[in-house]
C-alpha cells in the first residue's frame, strides 16, 4: 500500500527498497527520494527517478546555452508507480536561461550563480 507521509522521520520505501515521496518532504529531510512525485502525460499521477532528468553542471552561461541548443525542446522519461513499475510518461522540457531585457553578461552570470547557490 502506498504511504504518503514520512515513516519514523524518513521517506517510505517500496518493496525494492527505493524511497519515494514528494517535493515537500525534501524540504523537511534535506534530500531527495529515489522516486519523486510527478504528474505525467494525460494527468497520470506517479513518480520519476531524479537521476533520469539530471543535466550536466556548467562553469559558464555560454556552456549551458550551447548545451541547451544541442538538445531537443523536450523529451519523455518513464513515469512509475510507487513500486517503481512503469505506468506512463513524464515530459521533460529543455530548460532555458531567461534574463530581463538589457541584462549584461556580468549581471546574467550573477543571477545564474545566485540561482545555483539557492538549490
Amino acid at each position: 500500500m502506498e504511504q504518503t507521509t514520512l515513516i519514523n522521520g524518513d521517506f517510505p520505501r517500496n518493496s525494492k527498497g527505493e524511497t519515494y515521496g514528494n517535493v515537500y518532504m525534501v524540504n523537511e529531510l534535506g534530500r531527495e527520494p529515489d522516486l519523486q512525485a510527478a504528474v505525467g502525460e494525460d494527468g497520470i499521477e506517479g513518480y520519476i527517478r531524479n537521476d533520469e532528468i539530471e543535466t550536466p553542471k556548467f562553469d559558464t552561461i555560454e556552456e549551458q546555452l550551447a548545451y541547451q541548443k544541442s538538445q531537443p525542446p523536450f523529451w519523455f522519461i518513464p513515469l512509475y508507480d510507487f513500486q517503481g513499475n512503469e505506468i506512463g510518461q513524464f515530459r521533460v522540457s529543455n530548460g532555458s536561461v531567461s534574463m530581463p531585457k538589457g541584462t549584461t553578461l556580468e549581471q546574467a552570470r550573477a543571477l545564474v550563480a545566485a540561482g545555483a547557490n539557492r538549490g
